[in-house]
């Protein structure tokens, strides 16, 4: 184990505030973009989803008036 590796493992963990950390420009847009398409697909899930729920909901509502009417 290198000299750096040893020090690595026995240092203790220390908190690293925002300003402490320096991001590129690539990488600051390649992150927006993963957050964007990561919320893009989570809304089509749920779009999806609720599209198929609602026309089960309004069958379960409209079986029991139909069988009362019967």
């Amino acid at each position: 184990m290198s000299k750096q590796n040893k020090e690595i493992e026995n240092s203790e963990p220390r908190l690293v505030k925002s300003h402490d950390v320096k991001l590129d420009v690539e990488y600051a847009e390649w992150i927006a973009e993963v957050k964007h398409r990561y919320r893009s697909a989570q809304v089509k899930a749920a779009v999806k989803v609720n599209g198929e729920n609602i026309p089960r909901k309004h069958q379960n509502c409209n079986d029991p008036l139909q069988k009362l009417s019967s």
